[in-house]
């Protein structure tokens, strides 16, 4: 099912966060540009109705990008949702790898953590976030809605120009991984359905105080 043809080309619903430019110069409204993208469906603080978690998350299972972006703190719901609709992440800049390149500024909510401590699940032990395809961020501020904006993003989504694997394999990837990212399906009350976050966690932290983690063996990861 995850691996139908998909009719959006990128998609993401969101707040725009409104301490996010004072904290750390992030705009979410800057992916507004790219409104008239062809089958994108960008909606961040424009006035209309907002879709619901479920309705944001159907939608997901029909596009093929999903933009994970800053916000005015490193954590978001968003990029759980991307993956476990097998929707390709399209990282927006490097904050979540932990870097603060421009427009990103250090402040209170965003934390710049380093490359060794990276604000991505998973990353250097579960799941590999370097095969995902990255936005320039400074370049879509600086360019224009329409033409330049769009030629930012058919850069990032040029999977073979960055050196990135086919969009098929990313998303048979991403379903691979799927039970990394899932504490558990259906009602918490009583469901006996889980996933593999707990034992994960548990699993890192054993990793760490064997000071096997952050600096994981070459090839650890899954």
């Amino acid at each position: 099912e995850a691996l139908r043809p998909r009719k959006l080309s990128v998609a993401i619903t969101s707040d725009p966060r409104k301490h996010a430019w004072e904290w750390a110069h992030c705009d979410r409204k800057q992916l507004n540009k790219l409104k008239d993208y062809p089958g994108s469906s960008i909606h961040i603080g424009d006035g209309a109705k907002r879709k619901s978690e479920h309705e944001f998350a159907v939608e997901l299972l029909s596009t093929r990008f999903g933009f994970l972006v800053c916000g005015d703190t490193p954590t978001s719901r968003r990029t759980v949702d991307v993956v476990l609709s097998a929707c390709v992440p399209l990282i927006v800049g490097t904050r979540l790898f932990g870097d603060c390149e421009t427009p990103c500024q250090p402040g209170w909510g965003w934390q710049v953590s380093g490359p060794e401590n990276p604000h991505l699940p998973w990353h250097g032990t579960w799941f590999d976030w370097r095969h995902f395809p990255v936005l320039d961020e400074a370049a879509l501020y600086n360019a224009s809605a329409g033409m330049e904006a769009e030629a930012v993003l058919e850069e990032a989504v040029d999977l073979e120009g960055q050196g990135k694997c086919s969009v098929e394999f990313l998303r048979a990837y991403l379903l691979a991984s799927r039970e990394n990212f899932l504490y558990g399906i259906g009602d918490y009350r009583n469901s006996t359905r889980f996933g593999d976050a707990a034992i994960r966690l548990v699993e890192t932290a054993r990793l760490k105080m064997l000071g096997l983690y952050p600096n994981m063996p070459e090839g650890f990861v899954v």
